[in-house]
């Protein structure tokens, strides 16, 4: 036997589509397929999942009643819904849902589009949905990569600051601690001290100031962004500049940071973004 359940969702109490106008529309075309034999005699209206006072940002799926959908219909049954915004909140949204109907053999109607998606028409229609998402998503990541670059272009942090800068009012300001901590590990790598040695150094040290020790990882990056004068960005991200790991002891031990530095600021000034 094919169940139909209807899906209704309502944020305030003061849209036009009220509740029972949702339940109307639904009820109505169920009527009509029932009249028309679509089903046979094999068909129920099993009633509806109401969603009250949930917000048109939240995924379907992740709505008590859009959550029980999943457990509580089988293969074969069919969720009907007064309006595709009623539905999804955004082109992802539905095509995540949808993609997690058809895994659970789950038909889906959208009344007010006129689509199906037990039908070739409707199939489609979650193709075009499946297509969409992926441009929504790739559209944001355009437009984030935009925006961050734009704060890294005013000099404006776009995360936590990196060894050697503390953010005031949204600026990076030097700080004159980290400064020191780096310069000293970098002298003590440059002195063929091992990791292990100097985190135990400069712990003991800290210590005895009341100061409390960094990671045995912070020192290394510490080191690495003392040999390159503290520059504004972070040194995973200059490794990727310059295409080298400067992370690393072997780097803190070269003997050739200033023409490094100079590089750097050059391929950063390419790029359209601070340097010293």
């Amino acid at each position: 036997m094919t169940r139909v359940a209807g899906y209704i969702r309502m944020s305030t109490s003061k849209q036009a589509m009220s509740p029972d106008v949702q339940f109307r529309k639904i009820k109505s075309w169920f009527d009509h397929q029932s009249k028309a034999g679509r089903w046979g005699d094999d068909a129920e209206f099993v009633g509806v999942f109401q969603d009250n006072a949930v917000s048109a940002g939240t995924d379907m799926l992740k709505r008590p009643q859009g959550q029980r959908i999943i457990v509580s219909l089988q293969k074969g049954d069919v969720v009907v819904a007064a309006s595709l915004t009623r539905a999804f909140r955004s082109a992802a949204d539905a095509e995540t849902t949808l993609r997690i109907f058809e895994e659970a053999g789950i038909g889906l109607v959208l009344l007010d589009v006129d689509i199906d998606t037990t039908t070739p028409t409707g199939k489609l229609f979650v193709s075009i949905m499946a297509a969409c998402a992926k441009f929504e998503k790739d559209l944001i990541g355009e437009r984030t990569k935009e925006a961050l670059r734009y704060k890294r272009h005013i000099g404006q942090p776009i995360c936590l600051p990196p060894v050697g800068w503390s953010i005031s009012n949204k600026r990076f300001r030097p700080n004159a601690k980290e400064r020191v901590l780096g310069n000293a590990a970098r002298n003590l790598f440059r002195k063929g001290r091992s990791r292990d040695e100097v985190w135990s150094l400069m712990g003991k040290s800290m210590r005895s100031k009341r100061m409390k020790p960094m990671s045995e990882r912070w020192y290394v990056t510490a080191a690495s962004a003392a040999s390159l004068e503290f520059p504004r960005q972070s040194i995973s991200f200059l490794s990727k500049l310059m295409e080298t790991n400067l992370d690393t002891l072997k780097f803190i031990r070269r003997d050739d940071h200033e023409s490094i530095i100079k590089e750097m600021n050059a391929k950063l000034a390419d790029e359209g973004l601070p340097h010293d």
